[in-house]
């Protein structure tokens, strides 16, 4: 992915490739983290229950749980 040959000589491309993985791995893993959340979120909004209840509850910021 990079072609500096100071990178190159630091980092293999197989390693590199594994890093680039493991990055789109857990950037899906944290997209599906956040989906579960604001699906909760909307549950308990749902429920009448408070804005900074549920943001206590699933991790969501206060302004994210309005925009839902």
């Amino acid at each position: 992915v990079n072609n500096d040959p100071e990178f190159m000589s630091y980092m293999s491309e197989e390693e590199d490739k594994r890093k680039i993985q493991n990055s789109l791995y857990n950037e899906a893993k944290e997209d599906g983290i956040k989906e579960g959340s604001i699906a909760i979120a909307r549950n308990l909004l749902s429920m009448n229950m408070k804005i900074e209840d549920i943001s206590k509850a699933t991790g969501l910021s206060i302004e994210e749980i309005k925009k839902i």
